[in-house]
């Protein structure tokens, strides 16, 4: 009787094993207008300012292009990513642009990372390719640029980044009195 029980269970597995169809691979490309979102050439100098005037020196590391894959039991999502590395020695930034089922959009991330451990990441996730807007946030106008934000709060604050078109990360707030600017 066991070893009856056990042919039934191996065939019944086998059964189901056989019934599962082979994962949807979705491929997809950033368009040619969202690859001309990349406002960092390699090696340049980027310097920031934070609360205290402080001034920060980084540069641009590292641009390359990835493949992101993400699967699911019945899906595969195979994105294509450019990344692009601005280090600032004790900390950098990992901006990620990636492309979704929509030509129209563009996923971005971006990750802030000191000692090797990302602290916070910032997204937007399927943001239309034109939605660049122009708009004022705490007295300072910012042009051609989204807003993306972090999980969470400080203090009350929100964890926000702003993002421009043509100048990459311009603002970078962290909490009420932490902050970065572009300078």
């Amino acid at each position: 009787i066991k070893t009856m029980r056990y042919i039934v269970q191996l065939l019944i597995c086998l059964l189901l094993i056989g019934c599962v169809d082979d994962p949807t691979v979705l491929k997809t490309e950033l368009s040619a207008d969202a690859k001309q979102i990349v406002p960092y050439t390699l090696n340049e100098v980027v310097k920031w300012k934070d609360q205290k005037g402080e001034v920060y020196t980084g540069k641009v590391t590292l641009i390359k292009t990835n493949r992101y894959v993400l699967s699911s039991p019945n899906e595969v999502f195979d994105n294509e990513e450019i990344e692009t590395n601005i280090d600032f020695g004790t900390f950098r930034f990992v901006v990620k642009q990636r492309s979704t089922d929509d030509i129209n959009e563009i996923n971005y991330s971006v990750e802030y990372v000191v000692n090797d451990k990302i602290i916070h990441v910032f997204d937007l996730y399927e943001m239309p390719i034109n939605a660049f807007r122009d708009f004022i946030y705490k007295d300072v106008n910012y042009y051609n640029s989204v807003v993306l934000r972090s999980s969470g709060y400080y203090n009350s604050y929100p964890i926000l980044l702003v993002f421009s078109k043509h100048a990459g990360i311009v603002y970078v707030q962290f909490g009420e009195d932490h902050w970065f600017r572009q300078i």
